[in-house]
């Protein structure tokens, strides 16, 4: 059993080891227990203020934010629980360690307690060994809330310091975004009939890409698209760059659109000498004829749009890749997809469909009767279950069947030609996504004087016009 402090009063470890100055809280209804646990509380190094009820004690918290609360759990105005309660409610700069103070100890009671925001309870009546010792545990608590508070005042000013500099750095790109769209001296202009019109709007504040226009003489404009990698400050200054030479190069006569890009590509291997790359289309229309020039440089293949409205993508096919899964549902899908494409030769390329049971060849031949088929200009297939398809298909729609995905890869360049709306369909196991990648690299670029493709004249592109790192 517990002996009472009154024996041993005098008993309080001292603790030199620790700088005086927290600020403890004594709440008591008791004068000679505040006295007795004073007497302890000072001699171990701490600041003490009393309260001789919870009203009291609740302006003293306020006001003077005390580190430590010791607080009997029955006071007069407010009960220790609802001191408690009170104080975690106040604003404070740091955090405020509570124990209560009680003659009870039931689970009942320590619940109640945690559940009002206590930290730890001291049963009456007190040695000063076991105050002094689970203060001590509390100051650990406390110093950790310290350091805490410290790295996130540390953090606050960093984060702040880089909020200042985050914005100075968009103040400067919204300036730089200002003066690189200024590189397009026009956005629109007519040459008779002709009206030529430009719209560049950047991924992100600024970045390497570029177009523009310029008249090379009285027949003949010069126009280009160009794409930096990246989408920083190095890619909008080397897109400067190249934009200041472009206008250079094209006012001489002497040099065709082949020779502009191959000078362009030393440029970026010899002078600039930098990790970017860069891709281009460039070309130049004669205006009495409405004959373009054009070389593709690494760049996207160019759209095409006709008077009627059509559009076209030149010099390549446009592929839908559904090569991953294959059933009769999907497929119908698919080929609804294909049919409402824009105006293209419709070509479709099927892998089989696996695992469909004992009737997978009635299903594939099947395949010839769907609705959504008869949009299709053209059927190419592998594997020995769509040859029931090819079998069931007029022969005017009967396109390439091998046994399996590496007999149409070897024919890759029959399968389809410029200008084809391309739908690509198989079961995992039929391999149809290597003809997808073997399409992907056999029309990255159209081959020259290809005839029926609606593509303007080219001429053949130079290999070194096609920037390259070395």
């Amino acid at each position: 059993m517990r002996q009472p402090n009154r024996h041993a009063p005098l008993a309080t470890p001292a603790r030199p080891e620790r700088a005086p100055g927290r600020l403890v809280l004594l709440a008591d209804g008791s004068r000679a227990h505040r006295r007795m646990l004073r007497i302890h509380l000072e001699r171990a190094g701490y600041r003490v203020i009393e309260a001789e009820d919870g009203s009291e004690a609740l302006r003293l918290a306020r006001a003077s934010e005390p580190d430590l609360i010791l607080s009997d759990w029955h006071l007069d105005g407010l009960s220790g629980l609802d001191l408690c309660r009170a104080h975690r409610a106040l604003p404070r700069r740091g955090y405020g360690f509570f124990i209560l103070l009680t003659t009870r100890n039931d689970s009942a009671d320590v619940t109640e307690g945690m559940g009002a925001g206590a930290d730890d309870f001291l049963t009456k009546p007190i040695s000063g060994a076991e105050l002094v010792a689970r203060l001590g545990a509390a100051e650990r608590v406390l110093d950790m809330q310290d350091t805490l508070s410290e790295a996130n005042a540390k953090l606050r000013g960093a984060l702040d310091r880089l909020s200042a500099a985050q914005e100075q750095i968009n103040t400067d790109l919204r300036e730089a975004r200002k003066l690189q769209q200024a590189l397009i001296r026009e956005r629109q202009r007519s040459f008779g009939p002709l009206r030529l019109s430009l719209l560049m709007r950047p991924a992100g504040m600024i970045g390497g890409d570029l177009v523009g226009f310029h008249q090379i003489d009285e027949r003949t404009v010069g126009l280009y698209a160009v794409d930096v990698s990246g989408h920083g400050v190095a890619s909008a200054l080397i897109t400067a760059r190249i934009a200041t030479q472009i206008d250079s190069l094209s006012l001489d006569h002497a040099l065709s659109p082949v020779q502009v890009v191959a000078a362009l590509n030393g440029l970026m291997l010899d002078g600039i000498q930098t990790d970017n790359y860069l891709t281009m289309i460039y070309g130049r229309l004669d205006l009495p004829t409405g004959r373009l020039q054009l070389v593709q440089a690494g760049h996207p293949h160019p759209a095409l749009q006709r008077a009627g409205g059509g559009v076209e993508r030149i010099g390549e096919i446009t592929l839908i890749d559904d090569s991953y899964n294959a059933n009769p549902a999907s497929l119908a899908a698919g080929l609804a997809t294909l049919a409402g494409m824009p105006p293209g030769r419709r070509v479709a390329i099927l892998g089989d469909m696996l695992e469909l049971g004992a009737d997978e060849l009635a299903l594939h031949a099947a395949i010839a009767d769907y609705p959504q088929l008869q949009e299709v200009a053209l059927v190419h297939a592998c594997g020995p279950r769509m040859r029931a398809l090819m079998d069931a298909l007029p022969a005017d729609r009967r396109g390439l069947w091998s046994e399996d995905a590496a007999g149409l890869i070897a024919r890759v360049d029959e399968l389809t030609r410029p200008g084809d709306v391309v739908f690509v369909k198989g079961s995992k196991g039929s391999r149809v996504a290597s003809v997808v990648d073997a399409l992907r690299k056999s029309r990255q670029s159209a081959p020259p004087d290809r005839p029926g493709d609606g593509a303007p004249d080219a001429p053949p592109p130079d290999p070194a016009a096609i920037p390259t790192r070395r």
